[in-house]
């Protein structure tokens, strides 16, 4: 009983002390939302998709390796954000992504079991509406590329209960162009036009592993949930009849979100796994995915 109490302590101050520098790096720079599992945990999948044979256990390929992952990891994640509230000059209001996709490989590299940076790319399709001085303006981009970079890191694990800790900083950006603009629901032209999006992320999340017998066959569930610390900068800019349309670097109106999610493993040695996400409170968003080991 009492090395529980001292590990629920331990656990306690660590996330209030992780969301204080969180908290003060949030201040300090800009911050956004966008998916953090597929796969959360670093040693997830569990085996390669190229190694020796498939049905060499766990325990063994671990033993081989020394309990060191050094993998490439391929994840492909389908996000669809349904809404989502942006903050900027006095001139604009009620600025929302109103529908956004964005479609995102991503190429990761173990170095170990506690990090793993990786590259994201793909490409973003996304709808922003907002009232400029009382016109009620939307703007659709073309299918435009995408990139970004990040890292998780697992910062402590808790063998007894098997659950984990961590945390993932990641930025991406794109810089469309515009596929259509529609003033006062009238479809216009624009001139001198500037349109770039760039997003940042900080989250601190706790995973569990759970595993279940499903029509016989066995499956490991990672549900995980967390914090994010998030923001958005929208460059957005047109001329329309000597008119200017500006979104004057629109931020995030909430900057602190939820998200929860969960990572699915056919069976405990699988090179694969799928995902789900969600994401709310500053924006609606929903993920699927999934993940291989190579």
């Amino acid at each position: 009983m009492k090395k529980e109490v001292s590990l629920c302590r331990q656990l306690l101050c660590l996330i209030i002390a992780l969301c204080i520098a969180i908290a003060i790096t949030a201040e300090l720079s800009e911050s956004y939302a966008a998916p953090v599992g597929n796969s959360l945990e670093i040693t997830t999948p569990r085996n390669s998709l190229i190694s020796r044979s498939r049905s060499i256990a766990l325990a063994l390929a671990l033993e081989e390796t020394g309990g060191y992952v050094g993998r490439f990891k391929g994840a492909l994640d389908l996000e669809f954000v349904l809404d989502k509230e942006f903050s900027t000059s006095t001139e604009v209001t009620d600025a929302k992504l109103d529908d956004g996709q964005w479609y995102m490989a991503k190429v990761s590299y173990a170095v170990n079991e506690r990090i793993e940076p990786y590259l994201t790319f793909g490409v973003a399709n996304l709808n922003y509406k907002w009232n400029n001085s009382g016109t009620p303006v939307e703007v659709d981009s073309d299918s435009s590329f995408a990139w970004g970079v990040g890292s998780k890191l697992e910062l402590w694990k808790f063998k007894d209960y098997g659950m984990k800790l961590y945390a993932d900083f990641q930025y991406r950006e794109t810089e469309p162009d515009l596929d259509s603009i529609q003033i006062s629901g009238t479809g216009e032209t624009g001139t001198e036009t500037e349109f770039k999006v760039r997003e940042w992320q900080r989250s601190l999340l706790v995973s569990k592993e759970l595993d279940r017998y499903v029509g016989g066959l066995g499956y490991r569930f990672i549900p995980y949930a967390g914090l994010t610390w998030s923001d958005t900068d929208i460059n957005l800019h047109f001329v329309n009849n000597s008119a200017v349309y500006d979104l004057y670097h629109a931020g995030n109106k909430n900057k602190v979100g939820f998200v929860a999610g969960c990572d699915v493993l056919p069976e405990d040695a699988a090179a694969y796994a799928f995902n789900l996400e969600t994401r709310f409170i500053d924006e609606f968003a929903i993920t699927a995915g999934g993940v291989v080991r190579f």
